[in-house]
């Protein structure tokens, strides 16, 4: 979760930076800014794939835990089985 927290910070601070830019037009110059405001906006782009990854990652995480578990008790339920049909 604090990955994730991490990256929203970093991509409202990008907002920040791109609003800021687009609010004071004359204390950067306008070259400057189209390539700050495009680098922003993929950064931005990339913060959002980030925030994705890490919660399917998340959910990821949480299934395979689940799916180890299930494999164990049915293991175990086998192992049980048998040593019942061997006596």
């Amino acid at each position: 979760m604090k990955q994730i927290n991490t990256y929203e910070q970093y991509q409202s601070d990008m907002l920040f930076f791109k609003d800021w830019l687009t609010c004071h037009p004359n204390r950067v110059d306008p070259e400057v800014r189209a390539a700050g405001t495009n680098w922003i906006e993929v950064e931005i782009e990339a913060a959002r794939k980030e925030i994705k990854n890490a919660r399917l990652a998340r959910r990821t995480s949480r299934l395979r835990t689940r799916l180890k578990e299930l494999v164990v008790v049915i293991i175990s339920q086998n192992s049980t089985v048998v040593k019942e049909d061997l006596h």
